[in-house]
């Protein structure tokens, strides 16, 4: 069964943005790559904030970050979550859940080894998922759920 990424995506951002829910949507000023799809880059609702599926985008330019280099793309995509994670007042040391949407499933072993440069002795949950068609072909999308 394929599953479409923007679908998965979408429906976690309508899930998270409850009545309470405070936007992201689109800050030049945190220093993240900024969606160019209808998103937040994250939703903040009750303790919880949402990090929509990043990509491996430079901030400012929205170019692709290490085309067809799995590691660069892994430490771009961690390095606009924590820039939004940070923007929003909380910790990658308080990341409760991540998700990896990986092209290639024999990534697995060089996206952990440069995810865990990222949260040290931090060990959130997490799921690694193997997706054939991200956006933009790159090879790697993470997403994150983070305690405020």
């Amino acid at each position: 069964m394929k599953i479409s990424l923007s679908k998965v995506i979408l429906t976690m951002i309508a899930t998270a943005a409850v009545s309470s829910a405070r936007s992201l949507a689109g800050r030049a000023d945190n220093g993240a790559a900024i969606p160019t799809s209808p998103i937040s880059q994250a939703i903040i609702s009750g303790d919880h904030l949402y990090v929509s599926g990043y990509l491996p985008l430079a901030p400012y330019t929205g170019a692709i970050v290490g085309p067809g280099d799995v590691v660069a793309q892994t430490l771009a995509v961690l390095s606009n979550i924590q820039e939004v994670v940070q923007y929003a007042g909380t910790s990658l040391n308080k990341v409760v859940k991540v998700t990896l949407y990986l092209k290639n499933i024999s990534d697995y072993e060089a996206v952990n080894a440069a995810y865990a440069t990222f949260f040290g002795t931090h060990r959130p949950a997490r799921t690694a998922i193997a997706a054939a068609d991200i956006p933009l072909g790159v090879l790697v999308e993470i997403d994150a759920i983070v305690r405020m």
